[in-house]
């Protein structure tokens, strides 16, 4: 922003505060992630606190965060599995009654009935879909290119949150119920790196639920939430 411009009948710096505090409130905006430890005074003392009190110690800080990672990837493969299975089920459920009520029709040899009830429950699933998509735009699609950019160091607003995970899984059963010409691959990358960042974190917004800030100190970092997120894609 030039501060020698006259806009908005603001001069100078006073237009230059007002601007940057719309930047700041525009909950739209899209910033790049930092993946580099900030290394403040702050930070100095508490790794030289953590050098001190681990000296001496086999079962050091770094240990214990190396170990809890590895905890926390097991965990987040664990959870993707039964994620999976739940689509899978759940979508077995919906194409299961879909053509139990088309065949009990055939079975009477009402076809015109059995052809537009099949037409009618497709329409419904895409409807319920279509209406989950429009709650949470980030749901729709397959959430791929998404994920690549927040991988590249997009960060982008709400990308991760469990509202979308839920608005993801459930669509995408609806929608492979409706017979469209689509699949579960691209949604379960975007729906694993949902869980990844969950799981890392150890908290989510959309539930109010945190758990210590102590146990997850080192992992509440772009760095970290990252790697998680590349973690439930690939198990996705």
């Amino acid at each position: 922003i030039n501060s020698n411009n006259n806009n908005n009948g603001f001069k100078g710096d006073e237009f230059d505060f007002r601007a940057s505090k719309t930047w700041m409130h525009n909950k739209n905006r899209t910033e790049s992630m930092d993946f580099e430890e900030t290394e403040s005074v702050m930070w100095r003392k508490h790794q030289l606190r953590r050098f001190f009190q681990d000296r001496g110690h086999w079962w050091t800080t770094a240990r214990k965060t190396t170990a809890w990672k590895w905890i926390l990837i097991i965990l987040t493969g664990i959870i993707i599995g039964l994620m999976g299975y739940f689509v899978q089920y759940f979508t077995y459920v919906l194409t299961d009654y879909k053509f139990n009520v088309v065949d009990d029709f055939i079975g009477r040899g009402l076809w015109a009935n059995a052809f537009f009830s099949f037409v009618f429950i497709c329409l419904f699933y895409a409807l319920l879909a279509g209406v989950l998509c429009w709650y949470e735009p980030l749901a729709a699609g397959s959430g791929i290119p998404e994920i690549k950019a927040y991988l590249n160091g997009i960060n982008l607003n709400k990308l991760v949150r469990i509202r979308v995970l839920i608005a993801k899984v459930i669509g995408m059963c609806l929608s492979c119920s409706a017979s469209l010409p689509i699949g579960k691959e691209g949604p379960m990358i975007h729906a694993g790196s949902i869980v990844g960042a969950a799981v890392s974190q150890g908290k989510t917004i959309t539930l109010g639920f945190d758990t210590s800030w102590t146990k997850f100190q080192d992992l509440r970092n772009d760095r970290s939430k990252r790697d998680f997120v590349t973690f439930g894609a690939a198990a996705g």
